[in-house]
């Protein structure tokens, strides 16, 4: 599978790419809600799944899913 994670929290967002990898998953990452927003236009419906935190900076993880 191909996931994009978005997470401005360093820490959260290394344990689970560094899980995601481990499981085999191929892993896009972001950090903030702009750049996950742009990287999601970019590859045009690739990602299988988008995990995203709320809160970020610029855009929330609620718009990047609407």
């Amino acid at each position: 599978m191909y996931i994009l994670v978005a997470d401005d929290d360093k820490f959260v967002r290394d344990i689970l790419v560094e899980f995601l990898i481990m499981l085999g998953h191929t892993v896009h990452i972001t950090t903030n809600g702009q750049e996950a927003w742009e990287s999601f236009v970019e590859a045009k419906d690739k990602f299988d799944i988008v995990i995203s935190d709320i809160a970020m900076p610029q855009v929330d993880g609620l718009s990047i899913v609407a």
